[in-house]
């Protein structure tokens, strides 16, 4: 049993390490970007984590190769959420520039896919109502 638990051992660090090095070269190579190559990386050390729950040494190696090299997965949300926020500012500026430009709240409302409500809120907020 023993001799199994090291032949376990050794594959998965080899994969672990495979894993690693094959995204890093992506990610040098500019064919993903960070998010994604911490992404898969945290996917792989689930994977690990389940598939290795009954052998607390293989899953210790594991974590020791790629737990400096994942970011939590609430990174991901963070940056989605950092993207719909930006989104949403850059909406507003647009909806605040057309209506300091003189055009019609109902058409800048029609446009923007809001209610007048909502955009005259947003030209209050920014002082151009």
């Amino acid at each position: 049993m023993a001799v199994w638990k090291n032949v376990l051992q050794i594959l998965i660090f080899e994969l672990l390490t495979g894993i690693v090095k094959g995204l890093d070269a992506l990610l040098l190579l500019g064919d993903i970007d960070e998010l994604t190559r911490n992404s898969i990386l945290e996917f792989s050390n689930m994977v690990n984590t389940h598939l290795a729950r009954n052998y607390a040494m293989v899953r210790k190696g594991a974590e020791d190769i790629m737990g400096g090299k994942i970011l939590e997965y609430e990174a991901k949300t963070i940056y989605q959420n950092g993207i719909r926020f930006g989104r949403e500012e850059g909406r507003y500026e647009v909806i605040t520039d057309m209506l300091r430009d003189g055009m019609n709240i109902n058409t800048v409302a029609r446009i923007a896919k809001m209610t007048v409500e909502q955009v005259m809120a947003i030209g209050k907020k920014a002082a151009v109502l």
